[in-house]
């Protein structure tokens, strides 16, 4: 199977230079759980003085057999480069587009309420030097000012609005887009791949690892109310009943979280309570997949057909190189005392 990485220059505008990279090493990463989700590395043969730095990307495809399989335009900037009388090897390292606005506002800024917020941040995002932007538009207004210290990143202003708009952080997808787009819970996305042995189930490695924490999940919940001198204090509870699986019952022991605050009466504490306890009963189920290179991106729904688990992919990591691997983890969030298992 004739298989390569594809390195192409592109200028600040996106367009090709003419040039292309020889990579001798390199990784690529995702994760949801950074600001900037896209980073890697790269080693190519060539000195820092024949990249533009300070304005020039790259774009990653993969190539097998006449497909070509896009992984990104990024970033960059050398790090270290080595110098023998043959060729000089220079380290780049790389991060997604979201990188433009990872800069400081440098000020005091309050965006008021009533603010449309996708064409405010789709505003941003251009200031930045994100041109190639695809917006899903939405009348939503902020309902009220929000503010950010000279410290916060565009990023996080961007980001906080589209929380307030019910849509997704920024992402950059695999054609170099930075998207604006609303956020759907893992439940309500298709599945767009599913992993395993049936014929037409996409190829993975038959190993896997399989996480969830479960023992230190708690079997009741109680809310203090403190008294002072005029009133007296008194506790919410909420317990499982016996018959659940995770009741003190069950496992032989009392398990309890706590927490304090306000409550007027013994009714409301203990509803209050009863929340913090379905609050608490959360397992984060983890499940990594390796596969070949394929359409697949963070944030996509996929089955593990063997598990029969369903879930988004949350870290991507590829090797650069002959007969590359791809690790995915995937999550699923149980709640309510679900288990996984």
């Amino acid at each position: 199977m004739a298989e390569a990485w594809r390195v192409t220059v592109l200028d600040e505008l996106d367009h090709f230079t003419g040039k292309r990279l020889k990579v001798a090493s390199g990784s690529l990463e995702w994760s949801q759980f950074r600001a900037v989700p896209g980073t890697g590395t790269l080693r190519v043969t060539s000195s820092p003085e024949e990249l533009d730095l300070l304005n020039g990307r790259l774009k990653i495809d993969f190539v097998r057999e006449g497909e070509t399989i896009p992984m990104g335009i990024w970033l960059f900037s050398a790090s270290t480069w080595d110098r023998t009388s043959a060729q000089t090897t220079t380290e780049l390292k790389l991060a997604d587009k979201t990188e433009l606005l990872n800069a400081p506002v440098g000020r005091w800024l309050t965006i008021g309420a009533g603010t449309t917020v996708t064409s405010r941040v789709a505003s941003i995002v251009r200031e930045r030097g994100g041109r190639a932007i695809a917006v899903t538009p939405s009348s939503a207004k902020l309902r009220t000012a929000l503010s950010w210290r000279p410290d916060d990143t565009w990023l996080t202003v961007v980001n906080d609005m589209l929380r307030a708009a019910a849509y997704s952080a920024l992402w950059t997808d695999m054609t170099g887009r930075i998207r604006v787009e609303p956020y759907l819970e893992p439940e309500e996305r298709p599945i767009v791949a599913t992993f395993g042995g049936e014929p037409d189930d996409a190829l993975m490695v038959p190993n896997w690892s399989d996480e969830a924490e479960v023992h230190s999940l708690p079997t009741g919940f109680r809310w203090i109310v403190e008294g002072d001198q005029n009133k007296k204090g008194f506790i919410g509870r909420a317990d499982l009943p016996e018959h659940h699986p995770l009741s003190a019952a069950s496992r032989g022991r009392e398990i309890l979280q706590t927490d304090t605050g306000e409550a007027t009466s013994q009714t409301e504490a203990n509803r209050i309570a009863a929340s913090r306890l379905q609050d608490a009963l959360q397992v984060t189920r983890r499940v990594p997949i390796q596969h070949p290179v394929d359409t697949t991106e963070l944030g996509d729904v996929v089955k593990h057909r063997p598990l029969d688990l369903v879930g988004p992919i949350v870290e991507r990591t590829i090797e650069l190189g002959i007969g590359p691997v791809v690790t995915d983890t995937i999550r699923r969030i149980y709640r309510g005392g679900e288990l996984p298992w």
